[in-house]
């Protein structure tokens, strides 16, 4: 078996003169930056986020629709849908243009869609 030479980290009085380290070179490292980059959101349009009791047998339903969303396609509306379906734990769907949850859950979803970047306004009761 070769005899392999080992550098010793072992120390001793005087960091300076013994530290096994010193030679190590950082000159190709990138230093970290003072303050971090400010999170950009992009301004993604207005949304109106309404409660809806009629035509659904008295069920209670935030709807979701807006210009926001003319221009995301479909994929997208549907990740969107199921991102807030899991984070609020409640069923939904996507007609057309428009999400649609189940119950009165505008608070969470307006909080949801301000942190994605839409324009959020209530509308109706």
């Amino acid at each position: 078996m070769k005899d392999k030479q080992r550098i010793s980290t072992a120390g001793g009085d005087d960091l300076k003169t013994d530290n096994p380290f010193a030679a190590l070179n950082s000159s190709g490292f990138k230093t970290a930056p003072s303050q971090p980059a400010p999170l950009v959101v992009k301004k993604r349009g207005r949304l109106e986020l309404r409660r809806e009791k009629a035509g659904r047998g008295g069920k209670t339903v935030t709807t979701v629709r807006g210009e926001g969303f003319l221009h995301i396609n479909p994929q997208q509306l549907d990740d969107y849908l199921k991102r807030l379906k899991t984070t609020l734990g409640v069923g939904g769907a996507r007609n057309n243009k428009q999400i649609e949850l189940q119950g009165d859950c505008r608070d969470a979803v307006e909080a949801f869609l301000l942190k994605e970047g839409f324009r959020v306004v209530r509308a109706g009761g």
